[in-house]
């Protein structure tokens, strides 16, 4: 009985010490794999201008000419976004048409399209807007410059960095080329994502795409110009009365 015993505990023992061992590479695993993931993250903020500059922005705003297949039309499309306040401003126009929409968290959000007066965001589109905001790529790149508490990045391919939320929702995804800059990005549960084009200069030394593009060709935009902020962004968030 003492022998059956005594094999019981080294066989526990040893157990112990499988287990021990496994725990501590798994977690040693684990370290590497966020130092990877921080070390991608750190090669994809300089290659877009530098961890100081985008941590120290409060805002972009975005000229474009959009193409797509749902407008006859190429037009021109305007965003202000707020990188600190949530709330941005798009406008879209052409020959034929005439668009903008304000949405902020505080709320008055709103919407008005050619021949039509100006209309309250509905429950849907509120929701919409601030999940668009709030995972917006550019805003992103500053808060993750910032070292923003509430995100995290996982690498989950090689080329593929991952940021995430505190509650361990999926933000969105960058795919990246072998000299860190990104060729392609998706937000929350989107796999089809968005192509970015090749880099170029914008002001304080940052780079942004010079195009993007939906995969499928539906969709496309020639990026004229970006022009980021550092001070207070002004925003026209006034209702039209007509």
């Amino acid at each position: 009985m003492g022998k059956f015993i005594a094999g019981r505990a080294v066989s526990r023992g040893l157990l112990i010490c499988v287990l021990s061992l496994h725990l501590g590479a798994t977690a040693l695993k684990a370290q590497q794999g966020a130092a990877a993931a921080e070390q991608r993250l750190d090669g994809l903020l300089a290659a877009m201008g530098g961890r100081a500059v985008w941590a120290s922005l409060t805002g972009v705003r975005v000229t474009a000419t959009h193409y797509t297949s749902a407008v006859r039309l190429p037009f021109r499309n305007d965003i202000w976004n707020d990188f600190v306040t949530p709330r941005h401003r798009i406008e879209a126009s052409n020959e034929e048409i005439s668009r903008a929409l304000v949405w902020q968290k505080s709320g008055g959000g709103w919407l008005r399209r050619e021949n039509e007066k100006p209309r309250p965001l509905t429950a849907q589109e509120e929701a919409e807007e601030a999940r668009w905001w709030e995972s917006n790529p550019y805003r992103t790149l500053h808060r993750l410059a910032a070292r923003d508490p509430e995100l995290s990045v996982r690498l989950i391919e090689p080329d593929r960095l991952e940021v995430f939320r505190k509650d361990g929702a999926r933000l969105c995804w960058f795919r990246l080329n072998r000299m860190n800059e990104p060729v392609a990005f998706g937000t929350w549960g989107s796999e089809e994502g968005t192509i970015f084009g090749p880099l170029t200069e914008a002001n304080f030394g940052l780079r942004r795409p010079k195009w993007t593009a939906r995969p499928d060709g539906r969709w496309r935009a020639e990026l004229l110009e970006f022009m980021f902020l550092r001070e207070r962004m002004n925003i026209d968030t006034t209702r039209p009365k007509s």
